[in-house]
């Protein structure tokens, strides 16, 4: 049993590697820099059946998320208060209140953009999602 489990060995080894990949497809790294041309610091890692990038560009971190068929998803940064769009601010001051805002995420998608507001208040932490026209979207506890 012990010689076959040593001759069997280099076969597993091998069928297990053929389908394992540490970095993106070219179409998938020529995605990136073409959209973030200056991304710097960059690190991949696999995310479900596709990719995830995480680089920094302006100084600030950013994520970048990539389908099993080499398409852009999206891409997540945060982004300072007075960067939102009036009427996210408005939605989000008349449903919650701006005292208790500690960060807010713009997420870039191809159609849409989305704004995550992440909250906190004296019992609980959340994150709130708006569409870029004030559309209130969803609620999550953290």
């Amino acid at each position: 049993m012990k010689k076959l489990l040593k001759k069997l060995a280099p076969i597993f080894l091998i069928v297990s590697l053929i389908g394992c990949t540490n970095a993106p497809s070219n179409k998938i790294t020529q995605l990136l820099h073409k959209k973030y041309s200056e991304a710097k610091n960059l690190q991949w890692k696999h995310q479900g059946a596709g990719w995830e990038a995480t680089f920094d560009l302006n100084g600030k971190p950013y994520v970048s998320l990539f389908d099993a068929n080499d398409s852009w998803i999206q891409t997540k940064y945060e982004i300072d208060y007075d960067k939102v769009p009036l009427a996210v601010k408005n939605s989000f001051a008349g449903k919650f209140g701006e005292e208790f805002l500690k960060s807010v995420f713009e997420i870039d998608m191809s159609q849409k953009t989305y704004y995550e507001i992440h909250m906190e208040t004296k019992d609980d932490k959340y994150k709130v999602t708006y569409d870029s026209e004030g559309k209130f979207f969803e609620r999550d506890k953290e």
